[in-house]
């Protein structure tokens, strides 16, 4: 079965063109496990810690301190930057500007004088407990859209009450809960995928431009580089979709990728040698040192523990019930083997090349 000729559930419409009631409905009920997702993620916003939270927070004091948008630190890319910044807007809008821009012209880096005073004001907000919640509760929303993402692509690849069913799945993950809290890149890449998969299905079905795909693709590399991988089911979509293999469809998928990783990481062409400097750090780190006391032997014991998690702990922390949501996961995925393999490849493509990826590292 083509793209052109895959039967689309999402296209249910009425004669004039416009949404069905259930197409409707479907989308107001969303709202309950989105917002069951953000009113118990704020319950636990104050609670526990996470390593990474350190990092970011230095970051936006760096920034402060030296009066500069880049981080200086790109062991992971800048999208978790700029939203840690944006977490700072109510003091910046607040903070005293009013001597800034009164000293004449000054060269290009040197501190602007009279900002000492808004300095002082923004380094003492990013010091108190309250600023890492807000921080918190902007990663929070943020990775809301992973629930908003599977519910697209269920959608496009099955109907709106399935796309209901998995999107209260994901609103009701424990994984996705617990690290949705934390001021970290990782639930943050998970909505980004997961909005990613639903223009894949998207495109495959209709064909057409490739910028979509580009731009989300290159946003999730900006939030960990190893989400370039979904290049891999970009290059899948041009070669399958109308026009097909056309050089110019596939450059502009590219160049809309690499401009999205560039604007959210700018640090990639302002600092290089900092910027490989750190990938190579982060390489070596997970390749061949290993992380701590989390480090295991790439390969089978990698892949193994790796299966093991999503099959009987992802789903749920009560195994049972993770195992049944890993057969209904296993049902879904034979369905839609059945009814179009070239689909099925599709939205297996990005997560098997992520799990053999990460099944070499330590």
């Amino acid at each position: 079965m083509t793209a052109e000729t895959s039967p689309d559930p999402a296209s249910e419409t009425a004669s004039s063109g416009a949404p069905s009631l259930s197409h409707r409905i479907a989308w107001l009920l969303l709202l309950l496990p989105l917002s069951l997702f953000l009113w118990t993620g704020q319950r636990g916003l104050n609670y526990g810690e996470h390593w990474d939270e350190a990092f970011q927070v230095q970051m936006v004091q760096h920034s402060v301190e030296q009066e500069t948008l880049l981080p200086d630190w790109y062991n992971y890319p800048s999208v978790s930057f700029w939203l840690s910044l944006a977490a700072l807007t109510p003091e910046i809008l607040d903070a005293d500007w009013s001597g800034v821009g009164t000293h004449g012209p000054l060269a290009v880096g040197a501190p602007v004088k009279g900002s000492a005073p808004a300095q002082a004001q923004l380094l003492e907000a990013t010091r108190a407990p309250s600023f890492l919640l807000r921080m918190r509760m902007l990663f929070l929303c943020v990775s809301a859209l992973a629930i908003l993402g599977v519910f697209c692509a269920a959608r496009r690849a099955a109907g709106n009450w399935e796309a209901l069913f998995a999107a209260s799945l994901m609103a009701t993950s424990f994984e996705l809960a617990y690290h949705s809290r934390w001021v970290a890149p990782d639930a943050v890449l998970t909505g980004v995928v997961a909005l990613s998969l639903a223009a894949l299905l998207k495109t495959y079905r209709s064909g057409g431009s490739l910028v979509c795909l580009g731009l989300l693709a290159g946003i999730a590399t900006g939030t960990k580089y190893t989400a370039g991988l979904l290049l891999l089911p970009l290059l899948f979509v041009w070669w399958r979709t109308a026009p097909e293999r056309q050089p110019r469809r596939l450059f502009v998928g590219l160049a809309s990728f690499l401009g999205a990783f560039l604007v959210t990481t700018p640090g990639a062409l302002l600092q290089p040698v900092r910027f490989w400097r750190d990938v190579a750090f982060e390489r070596f780190h997970y390749g061949e040192a290993g992380h701590y006391g989390f480090t295991v032997e790439p390969g089978w014991e990698h892949l193994g523990l790796s299966l093991r998690w999503l099959t009987s702990d992802l789903g749920s922390p009560f195994t049972p019930l993770a195992l049944f949501i890993t057969f209904l996961a296993l049902v879904g995925a034979i369905s839609s083997w059945r009814r179009d393999r070239a689909e099925a490849a599709l939205i297996l493509l990005f997560p098997l090349a992520w799990l053999l990826f990460f099944s070499t590292q330590k």
